[in-house]
């Protein structure tokens, strides 16, 4: 008989095999899986410590190596990369954290640390365990169970080659394979927000239903995400989130993206994301001291950067609206003001913006008289413990 040698897969069908493999197995992860961009690299077992990878754009690079594992190998390294470092927020964590560039692989190991103190176990009661080259905290001896925050303090230096490097999806260090560039397949940081609120629910759902079956440490994560604790950057955040009329993966036609399937001699338009707009209404009263005006630089400035990336209006309001101006960057905010306090004068003015916003964040000490209602969603970010009066209509993150 003529021996035949096995059929290697394609790397495309490979990764999607795995990804497909995480999504039956853990059903609470379809989304955050397969809003990932798969990136294949040839030559990425010659030019990184690892198989797999993932950068700050949702990008997933894989190479042969990857290719030639087992599944339940592949599934556990999807789960660890995408779960892990992209759905928890590993890169922005460690941006809040203050992590030097120089110490970027201490902050990578630390991640690494806490996502595998744990074996992943699937629907059906599969384990998945980690790979025999994967960082675990007796390594270090260090005990299981703890945050990344925990074990960045508690762990010795790391110097590149002694472990797997994750790429900059994990807050590590950016490898070789990374590619320059807007990613136009990703998900916005905002998109990535909304993938995180959805998991974070299903997981939830997912524990309810059939208590235990859920990663204790995905179900720790989720609770931490939909009810954060002491954390009220992150309750802002997610605040702005979900006060957002938006639905998930709405889309629309436009012929800034010509659709794929175009046939020969016509342009038929593609389908693109629709980012919801959102604008920021900043007091500027004289009740606003020098404390105050810092601290909400520090919240426009957080807004602008992890929720509305893309640019927003912002409204200088005291008891009138002094400027409205289209910023990417709090430093482009002029403040004008130091009179009295309205800012019903700028949620009006939001209301009235074209083209029409889907909700505003109001950053105030409160002292001010609010109206009725609003005819747009909002959020006030309250940064003085001393305010009596907020709204009913509004959703309030007290920010002190």
């Amino acid at each position: 008989m003529k021996h035949t040698e096995p059929t290697v897969p394609a790397p495309e069908e490979a990764f999607g095999t795995a990804r497909f493999a995480v999504a039956q197995y853990f059903k609470y992860l379809s989304t955050v899986m397969y809003a990932v961009a798969p990136v294949y690299v040839p030559d990425m077992d010659k030019i990184a410590p690892g198989p797999i990878g993932v950068d700050t754009e949702w990008r997933c690079y894989f190479g042969d190596q990857f290719v030639g594992m087992p599944v339940p190998t592949q599934v556990a390294l999807l789960y660890h990369e995408v779960a892990g470092h992209l759905l928890r927020n590993h890169a922005g964590r460690a941006e809040s954290l203050g992590v030097e560039v120089g110490d970027r692989m201490r902050w990578n190991v630390a991640a690494d640390c806490a996502i595998n103190d744990e074996t992943p176990t699937g629907s059906g009661g599969q384990a998945f365990p980690f790979p025999q080259f994967s960082v675990f905290p007796s390594r270090f001896k260090l005990p299981d169970g703890e945050l990344e925050e925990w074990y960045y303090t508690h762990l010795p230096v790391v110097k590149m080659g002694m472990v797997m490097g994750c790429g900059s999806g994990s807050g590590g260090d950016k490898q070789p394979y990374e590619q320059e560039g807007k990613n136009t397949t990703a998900p916005s940081r905002l998109t990535q927000e909304l993938i995180r609120q959805v998991t974070a629910e299903a997981i939830r759902d997912a524990e309810a239903q059939k208590a235990g079956t859920v990663p204790g440490d995905l179900v720790r994560w989720a609770g931490d995400y939909l009810s954060p604790k002491g954390d009220w950057r992150r309750e802002l955040r997610a605040a702005v989130v979900r006060e957002i009329d938006f639905v998930l993966g709405r889309d629309d036609y436009s012929y800034q993206k010509i659709s794929r399937r175009s046939p020969p001699g016509m342009i038929l338009p593609g389908m693109t994301e629709v980012i919801p707009a959102g604008g920021i209404v900043w007091d500027t009263s004289g009740s606003m001291g020098a404390d105050e005006q810092a601290q909400a630089r520090a919240e426009v400035g957080e807004i602008l950067r992890d929720v509305l990336p893309n640019g927003a209006p912002v409204f200088v309001t005291d008891a009138v609206v002094h400027a409205a101006r289209v910023v990417w960057d709090v430093s482009q905010v002029q403040l004008i003001g130091g009179g009295g306090t309205n800012m019903g004068c700028g949620i009006q003015a939001a209301e009235s913006y074209r083209p029409k916003l889907d909700f505003c964040v109001v950053v105030t000490d409160g002292e001010t008289p609010w109206p009725e209602s609003a005819g747009v969603p909002v959020v006030v970010a309250l940064i003085r413990d001393t305010a009596t009066l907020c709204p009913s209509w509004a959703r309030v993150v007290r920010c002190f």
